[in-house]
């Protein structure tokens, strides 16, 4: 399977299980750049590049992608899990009432460091 990297735009794009559930595992990776403030206020932020990758055979795998793109950035990679299904011991599953989803996805951090301060991207620039 090879593998497939997508720009991931939280409040325009769907959630993989959403589309495929279950069949394979879904990553989200960030990259930061530390930017000046456009609003002319002096503060510095992260601006965030986010990506949805899919097709990997293992964590190492996007693990690789992650450190061959970074570029010098500091960069993270993490795992996807839809927010409305919790797996039990014994593979047992529980699914919340309906209604109790947020429709997002969960993050879990598999490897990188997240920097401190503001962190903005694409679709929250002017959130500040």
């Amino acid at each position: 399977m090879a593998l497939t990297v997508k720009d991931y735009d939280p409040d325009q794009l769907k959630s993989p299980f959403e589309i495929h559930p279950y069949r394979e595992p879904h990553y989200l990776v960030v990259f930061w750049e530390l930017r000046d403030d456009p609003t002319g206020f002096g503060d510095k932020y992260w601006h965030e590049f986010m990506y949805l990758v899919s097709g990997a055979k293992n964590v190492l795998e996007v693990i690789e992608w992650e450190k061959a793109h970074a570029d010098n950035r500091p960069s993270a990679t993490f795992g996807l899990f839809r927010d409305d299904i919790m797996t039990l011991p014994m593979g047992r599953e529980w699914t919340p009432v309906e209604g109790q989803s947020l429709g997002l996805d969960l993050t879990l951090l598999l490897h990188g460091e997240i920097p401190v301060g503001r962190r903005l991207n694409e679709t929250n620039f002017f959130e500040f």
